[in-house]
């Protein structure tokens, strides 16, 4: 559920993208720090391997909130929302190939339904115009990004305890986004004081929180099942944008998220014993 808070408060933030995504990931980080030095002190836990799978995790994630954020200075949140949560299907390809995980009838039906759901929204945003496309293919791309982060994830988090995975992830992520906000001549500063405020909630609300706990999921479920659940944050996200900043669901979301929400229904309870094994 903390996860969203992410959409709707990036909004009432209005910063540039990596401004959000920079401030969400060093926020985080500082609040790790003192493990992070610690498991860098620990030379035994992480190979030379583990160094180079970590820092292509914590790219992926950089990107995706790069792309992802960006997303919603196109389209709704909703939208964007409900298309950057379609990586179900990108895991589901792969996870076999890279983690040896298989996937069930069941689960295959509900990705299916879930991406029938992002299909109808995305076709009636491309028919309000190419402001909209921008907007569903950075949205796209984020979801490519974290769907990259889970299927990394997956493998480190079988070895490398949480909170030492999640804190050196989030520092690297951070230093990435801090030197592509300087490339680009982004700015840290000069915006109204609510703006912090905003920054600092979407740091320990959907990061810390909800994105933790995402992770340590990975190291105890199957990657289909904890990037399907995820599906459940648009649903929530439209809820609450709708709530806070009067932005009504479009056609397009109230058509496409039923669809997506009977998918996750299936993917989640297509083995319940499994799920709280």
């Amino acid at each position: 559920m903390a996860a969203c808070f992410a959409a709707p408060l990036i909004r009432m933030a209005q910063a540039p993208a990596l401004t959000v995504a920079t401030y969400r990931l060093g926020i985080s980080s500082i609040v790790f720090l003192p493990i992070t030095l610690a498991t860098l002190r620990k030379k035994q836990i992480l190979t030379a391997s583990d160094w180079a799978l970590m820092i292509l995790a914590a790219t992926f994630m950089a990107s995706h909130f790069g792309f992802w954020i960006a997303s919603l200075d196109y389209v709704s949140i909703g939208s964007s929302t409900f298309i950057v949560t379609c990586n179900p299907i990108l895991v589901a390809t792969f996870s076999k190939l890279f983690a040896g995980e298989h996937i069930t009838f069941k689960q295959g039906i509900g990705i299916i339904l879930g991406l029938c759901g992002v299909i109808a929204i995305s076709i009636f945003d491309h028919g309000i115009g190419e402001k909209f496309v921008i907007g569903d293919a950075l949205a796209f791309l984020g979801a490519v990004a974290i769907a990259g982060y889970y299927l990394i994830g997956r493998n480190l988090r079988m070895r490398i305890p949480t909170l030492s995975y999640v804190s050196l992830i989030y520092s690297i992520a951070a230093i990435e986004l801090l030197s592509a906000t300087f490339m680009t001549e982004g700015s840290l500063s000069g915006y109204p004081d609510e703006t912090y405020y905003f920054l600092i909630l979407i740091a320990v609300i959907p990061q810390l929180i909800g994105a933790s706990l995402i992770t340590w999921a990975l190291g105890y479920f199957p990657i289909v099942k904890v990037s399907t659940a995820v599906m459940l944050e648009p649903i929530g996200a439209t809820f609450l944008g709708w709530l806070f900043l009067s932005e009504a669901p479009e056609t397009g979301v109230l058509i496409g998220g039923p669809f997506i929400l009977i998918g996750v229904v299936l993917v989640l309870w297509s083995n319940p014993s499994k799920l709280l094994s």
